[in-house]
C-alpha cells in the first residue's frame, strides 16, 4: 500500500494548494535516499515571483500543475546500498 504525503502544488497562476499524494514504496536504487520532509520553504524568488505570479519565467496556464521543493528540512529514513555520506 502506498503511503500518503502532502505537497505544495501550484495549480495555476496565483493559485497554490496543499495536495495529498501517493508515495511509492518501490525499493531504493543504490544511490537514492528516502524519508520525510519536515518543513519546506516557499521562497519569495522562485516560487512566489517566478511560479506563483509567473513574473520571471516563461510560464503560462499549460505549465500547470507544477511542484517545487528544493529548500527543505528532510529526515532520512532509508539509504541505498552505495550511499555512505548520509545516515538514517
Amino acid at each position: 500500500m502506498a503511503m500518503k504525503e502532502f505537497v505544495i502544488k501550484f495549480t495555476s497562476i496565483e493559485q497554490a494548494e496543499l495536495v495529498k499524494v501517493d508515495i511509492d514504496n518501490l525499493p531504493l536504487g543504490p544511490k537514492e535516499v528516502a524519508g520525510h520532509t519536515l518543513v519546506s520553504l516557499v521562497s519569495s524568488g522562485t516560487e512566489v515571483a517566478g511560479v506563483y505570479t509567473a513574473a520571471h519565467y516563461e510560464i503560462n496556464e499549460s505549465s500547470f500543475p507544477m511542484s517545487t521543493g528544493y529548500a527543505c528540512v528532510f529526515r532520512v529514513e532509508q539509504i541505498g546500498s552505495e550511499v555512505s555520506s548520509i545516515l538514517p
